[in-house]
This record gives C-alpha cells, structure tokens and sequence, in this order.
C-alpha cells in the first residue's frame, strides 16, 4: 500500500503538538508552585561595577529562601534593569593655604592643612534601630541615611578608628582608636558626650552592653588585656589577662549579664566572662589558627564563632558545651563574615567563593545558597529591621541590596581606595594617583576630585607624558593605549617568556623596564615602537623588585638584594653602590646634587652618581617606612614604623625635627612634596593629609 508521506507527516504533528501544549501547560503550573514557595531569583549582575550615566552596573544576587533543603539557583534573565540609587554628592574639605616653603627653620611649626577623601573602611554598623550606617575610616567616623545613602554627618578624628559599637536604644555611639582614646558620641545631637582614657596603649577592639552600662576593650599585639568599664562612673570593673596574643573578638549579650572574648594566633581560646560576678563562667578551644568573630544570639542562648576556614562553632551559652558546627563545602569556600538573623533561627555567612549562604540553627543544614559577587573577601551586615536587607563591603564600596528586590541596590564610593602618587607631579596645586583601575587628579587647594580615567581592567603603568599607559596582557603581550579614548596604538609581543610585568617606563616614554617571569633575576628593556629588546640588565643574583630612570633619563638604579647602576643609552652595567648590600628601602635619585639615596640597615645612605660612592650616611632609631626628600634638596623627611615624623637637615647632616604621632599615621604608606616645597603630602589607602607651614 502507497502511503502519502505529506499526510503522513501531517497526521503525526496534530498529537505531537497537543503533547508539547499540555507539556508547557504542565511546566507553567509547576514553576508557578514552586516560585510561590520558594522565590528564588539570580539576577546576573556585578558589584564591582560603576554606575554610568548611560549604563547600569549589575549585581549577582537571589532572593533567600526558608526552606530547609539546599536551594538550586537558577540563571534567569531580569525582566528590567537593576535600579542603581546615586551617590551622594562628595562633600570636599577645606584645605589651609600654605605660604611658605618647608625648610630646616620652620618644620617646628608644621601643621595639618587639611584632609582630602572619607578614608577606606574599617568598620561598619547599622543602628540598632535600622535606620543608620555608621562607617569609621581613618578620617572618623561617617554617618549615612540607611534609605538612600545620604550623608548625614561627619566625626572627625585626628587617628584611625578600629572599631564602634552603639547602645541598644541607638542613642550613644563608642569609637576608639589606637592610643585607647574612647569617644562617646549623642547620635541626636552628635556631639561628644564623654571621652576617656583606657589604658590600652594599642586597642584592637571594644564592646558596649545594650543597656549602656558596661563597656569592654580588648588589648591588641602581646596584651591580650580584656578590661570591663561601669560606664556611670567611668571606672574599671575588673582586667582580666584574658589571651596571650591580642583580642580579636569582643561581645555582650543581649541582656548584658556575659562578655564574650576571643583570642587571636597564639591563643584561639573563647572566653566568657559573668559580670555579675565578674569571674570566668567557661573557656572552650577556639579554631585550628585563629579566632575571627564571636556573636550571640538574638536571644543570648547561643554564641556562634568563626576562625580561619570553611565551618562556624556554636556553643550554649551557659555551659560552653559545642554543641555543632555549620560546614561550607570546599567548592564552597572559607567563611569570611556571618551573623545570625534578626529571629535567630538562621546564621548567615560569606564565603571566599562569592556565595551568601544561610543555615538553620536548630538542623545545621544549609537552606539556601546566593550567589554574590562580592570578590573573595568581603563583609556583612543584616539590617535590624529586616532579614532581606544586607550590606556588603569589599574593598572600597558598600553595597546595600534587598534579596527579595534584587534588580533595586545602593553603591556608596566615597570610601574609595585612592593609590599612590605619580612620581612626575608638574602642577603644583594638583596631585596624580594611581590606583590599580583608575587614575585620579586631585585639587590641593579645596580638595576637589577629577576623576581623570577609571579602567575596566587593572595592571597599567602610566607614561610620563600622562597621554598613554602600557599593560600586559595574555601574560607576554604588552599593548600600549592612548589614554583618552583608550584606543591600541601598539603591540610588543615577547613570545619567548612564560610571563612579564613591567617595572618602570623611561622618562621621555622610549623605553619600558620589563621583568620576565616573575621571580628571576633578570630585567629587559625594550623600545616602545619597535617592541625590539634594547639590552639585559644581567648582573643580579636575587629577585629585582624596582627599576628607576634618573630625571634626565641618563641612568637607571635596579634595586634587589643590592643597587646596581646602569648607562642608560646602552644599557652598560657601571657598578654596585658601594655598600648597598642588604635589604634597601624608599630608593631615590636627586637630580641636583646627582646623588641617589636609600635606607638600609639603620642608616640612610646617600651615594655620588656615577661613582657609585657613599657620600655621608644619616642613623636612624626605628625602621624607616618612606622617605621624601624636598625640591631644593636640603630637607629630607621620614616616617618610621612607630609614627614618628622626621626631617634632617641636609646640609648641616643632622636631625631637626621628630613628632611622635604614633596613631595619625598608622597607615601611612606615602609621603610627598608639592612641586614648590609647600606642602607635605601623606597618601594612606583612603585619604590625602596635607601638612605645611600656614
């Protein structure tokens, strides 16, 4: 029998397609179900992103779910953009006019001018009552609306502050700083209430009792000190010598009637202390390195602690018996911050692989799994008022995102991460940082920011002509970039090394310093048109790890285990600096007195160039962390580890000046003069101090 094979064909689509109708019908009714129990949302998005005025950043980010069991987390397109609430506008400082130049005469009389940036984060808490973030920086101590991000006001400190706390009523707020100097602050007229001394000579840590009754500090390096204040009267309870090491952790319970302490490297021991009778209720061993963070429940039954790696420890608060530990999974990651819910019955944690994850108390198991892209390391707050609403910090922003309402999110930047300074600064009143992704042009004078480029990418050595900037891409290919409208002008590829990062570019922008394979001894230097290999600088037995061009482009230092100098047209090996055997620090050349300078075992060492020999050497009590030397070249300045501010005379050889500011400083990684010898610029992570003579 002839069987037509269009009607063939036709008489099977009818039941295929009434199959495929009612399979859809049947999805439909099932994701419908399951999205009403269980409202899972991932929203592809990044943190990392930056609001554009033509682009929306986005935020991996799903809604959490109750359910006991481990939530799958499905890739689902967002059905609008995410809504990005602005930035406040940045609030500037006043900058001081400085009006003479800093000399060996007048550094007596040397003072801070002014702050430029809010300074990054180093701790922050919502009030309890839900409606603040309270930020403190090395600047102070910075207050935001919740809603919006709005500024709501500035404390300003004159030394970094380590850690806050707030009453339970959400009425006084404690900072502290490294000397133990403890603020009290009214959070309605934010004046200061009260300060005191705590006896901490370096504090790591403080708590404050809901109630306001009691305040405890923990001692940081060797105290281990954990000291119990009766904030009516503003005396000590009791001093325990609570740790070996420093305090990592410090808490009270909600009612107020137990201290929690933790201690940190040598002793990972968790301590709870009764301040009724002011004696230790139980000590229980701690996490394989370390402990991290202590918080207690909601309702004080629980104290949950987290060390060094992938599990959380809860223990009963009364008797000290560990009663289980919440395990991440090694795809999982390192936990890196937690806290319980505002209900108790979940604990919620960040991990190192970007996953927010939340477990139940009472079962131990993982309910849900969110990822966020949150870059490694990052810390957490949950909102007083609502579970669904956290913020995050990494880095140099604090993001607020509710998980229920992924595609809505607020980006505060104004704790931003600002670099170190271009070494060319041909503009008196205006100062270049560098950071890894962007670069930023800064107005000494009132303290205004131009954000002169921001890159999507990071690793890029800016030329001295400020027009191009050179990376190293595919770990053998250098590209080279105009910078405005980042547009490839060339390419130096260097097939026959595994992988390059580059040193130093020349001062008129033909030459780039390359070292190959990260961890050899020997640097390259290749034309910037050409990508040709002008000459090795073999002579090294150590790792290189700076390359410098003298001012005229003459000679190059490359510093490691010794400083060797090098002609720089041809690239002919002159010679070791006499003595420079060692581990150098702040390497520098000065283009009028021909001298190149470095601290090194106690002494900083200035030598002749080119004769590589010691002109005079300057002792030091204390490691040196920078060094600056004035445009005249007759006062060179210096901060050591321990905060002291030095100045020597260089003409007379000796030491003018040394400020002990231990805790202003602490952070200091870099210090400057301004073009005319004005000013003196501090750069720290966060913030720019200008210091001068008014």
């Amino acid at each position: 029998m002839m069987i037509n094979s269009k009607n063939f064909q036709l008489s099977l689509s009818y039941p295929i397609l009434i199959i495929f109708l009612l399979f859809l019908v049947s999805c439909s009714n099932v994701l419908t179900s399951n999205l009403q129990a269980s409202p899972t949302l991932v929203v592809p998005t990044s943190l990392a992103a930056t609001p554009s005025p033509t682009t929306n950043p986005t935020l991996v980010i799903a809604s959490a779910t109750s359910t006991p069991e481990l939530t799958p987390t499905a890739m689902l397109s967002p059905t609008k953009a995410p809504t990005i609430v602005p930035t406040p506008t940045r609030v500037t400082a006043p900058v001081m006019p400085s009006n003479q130049v800093i000399t060996a005469s007048n550094i007596n009389q040397i003072t801070k001018l002014g702050v430029i940036g809010r300074g990054t984060i180093t701790e922050f808490i919502y009030s309890p009552d839900g409606t603040n973030l309270i930020i403190s920086t090395e600047t102070g101590i910075w207050i935001y609306q919740v809603d919006d991000h709005s500024l709501i006001k500035h404390l300003p400190s004159d030394e970094p502050i380590t850690s806050i706390d707030i009453t339970g009523d959400s009425k006084i707020l404690f900072s502290v700083g490294r000397s133990g100097l403890v603020n009290l602050w009214n959070m309605e007229t934010f004046e200061v209430l009260d300060t005191f001394d705590c006896g901490e000579t370096s504090l790591r840590t403080l708590a404050v009792s809901n109630d306001g009754r009691f305040l405890a500090t923990g001692g940081d390096f060797s105290s281990g000190r954990v000291t119990i204040w009766d904030l009516t009267s503003r005396k000590v309870i009791k001093t325990h010598k609570a740790h070996t090491y420093d305090v990592s952790g410090l808490v009270f319970s909600p009612d107020g009637n137990l201290l929690a302490s933790a201690g940190s490297w040598q002793d990972n021991t968790i301590r709870v202390w009764n301040l009724q009778s002011n004696l230790e209720r139980f000590s229980a061993p701690g996490h394989n390195v370390y402990v991290s963070e202590l918080i207690f429940s909601p309702d004080g039954s629980l104290l949950a602690s987290r060390g060094d790696g992938r599990f959380i420890k809860l223990f009963d608060a009364t008797t000290g018996v560990n009663l289980r530990n919440l395990f991440a999974s090694i795809d999982q990651g390192n936990i890196v911050d937690f806290a319980f819910s505002n209900s108790g019955q979940s604990i919620m944690a960040i991990t190192e692989e970007d996953l927010l994850l939340s477990w139940d108390v009472q079962s131990g198991k993982i309910t849900s799994s969110i990822p966020v892209n949150c870059g490694g390391y990052c810390r957490m707050r949950i909102s007083p008022s609502n579970d669904n609403e956290i913020s995050l910090h990494k880095g140099d922003k604090l993001i607020t995102l509710n998980l229920i309402e992924p595609e809505s999110y607020r980006i505060l930047e104004d704790h931003e991460y600002i670099g170190g300074s271009f070494p060319q600064q041909p503009i008196n009143d205006t100062l270049l940082t560098i950071s890894q992704d962007r670069i930023q042009e800064w107005d000494l004078t009132t303290g205004d920011q131009n954000l002169v480029k921001k890159f999507d990418f990071t690793g890029f050595t800016l030329f001295p002509d400020r027009q191009k900037i050179a990376r190293v891409e595919e770990r053998n290919l250098i590209r080279i970039y105009e910078l405005d409208g980042m547009t490839l002008i060339n390419e130096l590829p260097l097939k026959a090394y595994w992988e390059i990062r580059i040193l130093s570019v020349s001062p008129d922008g033909t030459k780039l310093v390359v070292q190959t394979d990260p961890g050899t001894t020997l640097p390259i230097v290749i034309d910037t048109s050409s990508g040709e290999i002008l000459y090795k600088l073999t002579g090294h037995t150590e790792n290189v790890q700076r390359v410098l061009f003298s001012d005229d482009g003459q000679y190059i230092i490359s510093v490691g285990q010794s400083i060797i100098l090098w002609e720089c047209s041809s690239g002919l090996k002159i010679g070791n600096l006499v003595g420079s055997a060692g581990y150098n620090t702040n390497v520098s050349f000065t283009p009028l007195t021909h001298s190149a300078f470095s601290y090194l075992n106690g002494n900083i060492t200035f030598w002749e160039i080119p004769s590589r020999s010691v002109k005079f050497e300057l002792p030091v009590e204390g490691f040196l962390e920078v060094l600056s030397i004035s445009p005249d070249e007759r006062l060179l300045m210096g901060i050591t580890y321990e905060g002291n501010l030095l100045a020597w005379d260089l003409e007379t050889k000796k030491l003018v000046f040394d400020l002990d500011m231990p805790y202003t400083n602490i952070w200091q990684y870099e210090i400057d003069f301004s073009s005319d010898g004005q000013m003196l610029i501090f750069i720290s992570d966060g913030c720019i101090t200008l210091w001068g003579v008014p």
